[in-house]
C-alpha cells in the first residue's frame, strides 16, 4: 500500500519511520526539506508538492502539531 504523509514534526516523523521499518511505501512532504531528506535516506520517497500529494494518494495522512 502506498501512503502519502504530510507533516514531519514531533509526531509525524517517528510514525513515518515506523511505517518504513514495517515495509510500507511512504511518500512524504514537509515545509522544511531537511526532514524530508532524512526520511528519504532511510527509504521514503519525496513528494513534489502538497497538491501532488492530494491528487496521487488514496491514503493521505496530515500530521500538524
Amino acid at each position: 500500500m502506498r501512503i502519502g504523509w504530510i507533516g514531519l514534526g514531533r509526531m509525524g516523523r517517528p510514525m513515518v519511520m515506523n511505517l518504513i521499518t514495517k515495509g510500507f511505501d511512504v511518500t512524504v512532504q514537509n515545509r522544511s526539506q531537511e526532514k524530508v531528506i532524512q526520511l528519504v535516506d532511510i527509504g521514503a520517497t519525496a513528494g513534489s508538492s502538497y497538491a501532488q500529494m492530494g491528487e496521487d494518494f488514496k491514503v493521505l495522512i496530515v500530521s500538524c502539531l
